[in-house]
């Protein structure tokens, strides 16, 4: 919560007509499910007539919705990308849970229980080469400038990015992030496999790194900025040096010979996976 209250009777019906446009029901179904005539719920709707305790926890369950969303606005971030064609509204799963790990994020910093991570904002790449120094830095920034990152959330953390892993179903995308005063929040779909989790949070550390993890203006623009993210995420979990290493201990040439004897190993970073 980010303690933005919903002062009046009839914000309080905006807020119901909102979450029942966004789940995708109609006011007949909905006062069905809850137990009222259709002509209440359309009062109820326009701020004409109070509802109940126990009609709005009905109502809450019925909609996905913790009781408090009907009294408090989402933070800035959130209603942005939500209403962000380009992002939003691709998957309602996914929109809900990071709205609600949000939330509750905005809540612990307003009473001073979570504080921001101060950070830096890099331009965002424009070649492998950036992307990859990028990685470097990050791995460098966090205390760990090689070797596998066996806890990547609390890598993440480091670097001002927190990371949940939620289990959403297999329809319900990967990952989306927004920023909560300063502090970058990331939900993943936990129902992915675990590369793809690990992935997908890597890409979302880099938005977040180029201050775009969900800024209510975005900056990034174009397959082209997501390839260089994508390229951060294989840099980042593949750092160069130590891919050549297995690369130059365990390949042998039909000659006899290491590839570093012939011609150095090179990582190759494309859309949307790493060849290697």
């Amino acid at each position: 919560m980010n303690g933005v209250s919903v002062p009046t009777q009839e914000e309080l019906g905006r807020r119901i007509a909102e979450a029942r446009s966004d789940f995708g029901i109609t006011q007949a179904d909905l006062a069905a499910s809850v137990g009222l005539e259709r002509t209440a719920l359309v009062r109820v709707e326009a701020g004409e007539r109070k509802i109940s305790a126990a009609e709005l926890v009905t109502l809450a369950e019925v909609l996905d919705r913790p009781i408090d969303w009907f009294f408090t606005e989402s933070p800035a971030a959130v209603l942005s990308r939500r209403s962000d064609p380009a992002v939003g509204g691709f998957s309602r799963r996914l929109d809900l849970a990071l709205e609600r790990v949000a939330r509750d994020v905005a809540f612990l910093l307003k009473r001073r229980i979570m504080a921001p991570t101060e950070r830096v904002v890099h331009k965002i790449p424009g070649t492998y080469r950036e992307a990859e120094d990028l990685a470097r830095w990050a791995r460098t920034e966090a205390g760990q400038p090689d070797g596998p990152l066996y806890d990547l959330q609390t890598f993440a953390e480091r670097l001002g990015l927190l990371g949940f892993s939620l289990a959403l179903g297999t329809d319900a995308g990967d990952a989306a992030s927004v920023e909560v005063d300063g502090l970058g929040v990331a939900v993943v779909n936990g129902t992915a496999d675990p590369g793809r989790r690990r992935y997908s949070l890597a890409h979302e550390l880099g938005h977040h790194l180029v201050g775009d993890a969900y800024e209510p203006a975005a900056r990034l623009t174009g397959t082209e900025s997501e390839s260089m993210l994508n390229a951060f995420a294989a840099y980042l979990l593949m750092p160069r040096p130590a891919v050549t290493g297995v690369w130059n201990e365990f390949s042998v040439l039909p000659n006899g010979a290491r590839p570093s004897q012939s011609r150095p190993a090179s990582v190759s970073v494309g859309q949307p996976h790493a060849t290697i």
